[in-house]
């Protein structure tokens, strides 16, 4: 159906060290476990929800890590609904505000169940 649907595992923290460490995430079709990214206004014609067992069965989508929540933080007064505007489009942002820094990833596998 050419639609994309964004969730993220919220339920199951990855845990980021300086010395690093091994560690194993289970990706179950409980949305429970997960909270849906919903789709912008203006972007509904590709992004829709979609159910989390389609979305996790589809070997051509694509696994982010998300390791921090992102705090925006407009450097003026916004002209118009926060929801609608686009940071870094329709307005600056502190970058000081945001996370810095990089992440090693030795190895990833995944292992299908059944």
């Amino acid at each position: 159906n050419n639609l994309c649907s964004g969730w993220l595992l919220t339920t199951q923290p990855i845990t980021v060290t300086p010395q690093g460490a091994e560690q194993t995430l289970h990706l179950n079709t409980d949305e429970n476990n997960w909270t849906h990214l919903g789709a912008r206004h203006d972007r509904s014609d590709f992004y829709s929800r979609l159910p989390l067992k389609t979305v996790l069965c589809d070997v051509n989508s694509n696994l982010f890590f998300v390791l921090t929540p992102l705090n925006i933080v407009p450097m003026g007064k916004l002209d118009g609904d926060p929801h609608r505007l686009r940071p870094e489009k329709d307005y600056p942002v502190w970058r000081s505000k945001l996370p810095e820094g990089y992440l090693m990833l030795d190895k990833s596998r995944i292992d299908f169940a059944g």
